[in-house]
């Protein structure tokens, strides 16, 4: 052996002789090994040997119920996969239904109204469901008319209070300057034709709607009474 080296000892150790059993002689009789210090050394390797077994069996454990661990977690990956890809499938269904609904209410502008009230495919409708049909279409027209009208007018009043503000701004100033007065007024007026001008075509947008829905054959119903 070569200096500063570390060689294993190894010592061959028979089963029979650490569990206290011998050999039989010719005569059939026991041979006992009575060396106290032979037997201990015997009971001490023979604890080691099951402590090395339950440490042996205790990993095997650990690696079973890792085991078990990873099975249940590649079953619960599978489980989150296919649930994203079915709802990646139902919302592709989603948009290609919504899709669909927004090219029907391009060619129909009935199709909204229907689809809500539960009528699409029907040719003709009674007179109540033309009645409702109808009763929805012009107050969502008329919703939005005044909703427009509400924006317009608001900005009028913004421009007006900014003209109160110029004037008064205007009369305090020695030197006054007229273009930031003449520009609000300018805003004003334009605002002001806008308004006039939107009345008048919102009108006709009603009566147009309110035409419209006469002559629709589905609403046929509603010139009966």
């Amino acid at each position: 052996m070569n200096k500063g080296e570390i060689n294993p000892q190894v010592k061959e150790l028979k089963r029979e002789n650490m569990h206290g059993l011998g050999k039989l002689n010719e005569t059939g009789v026991e041979k006992k090994n009575e060396d106290a210090l032979v037997s201990q050394e015997n009971q001490r390797i023979a604890n080691l040997e099951k402590e090395c077994l339950t440490h042996i069996k205790n990993q095997e454990d650990e690696v079973k119920k890792d085991e078990e661990q990873l099975r249940s977690q590649d079953l619960r990956l599978e489980k989150t996969l296919h649930d994203k890809a079915r709802e990646r499938y139902k919302e592709t269904l989603k948009k290609s239904e919504e899709e669909k609904q927004r090219e029907q209410a391009d060619k129909d502008y009935l199709y909204p109204y229907l689809e809500k009230r539960k009528l699409l495919g029907k040719e003709v409708l009674n007179y109540n469901e033309a009645l409702d049909i109808q009763k929805d279409v012009m107050t969502k027209l008329k919703e939005r008319l005044l909703s427009r009208a509400a924006i317009i007018q608001k900005k009028l009043e913004e421009e007006r209070a900014k003209l109160d503000q110029a004037e008064q701004m205007q009369q305090k100033k020695a030197d006054p300057d007229d273009n930031e007065y003449i520009n609000i007024q300018f805003r004003i007026d334009i605002l002001e034709q806008r308004a006039i001008r939107f009345e008048s075509q919102a009108l006709l947008k009603y009566e147009e709607m309110d035409r419209k829905l006469k002559d629709d054959k589905r609403l046929s119903e509603l010139k009966k009474k």
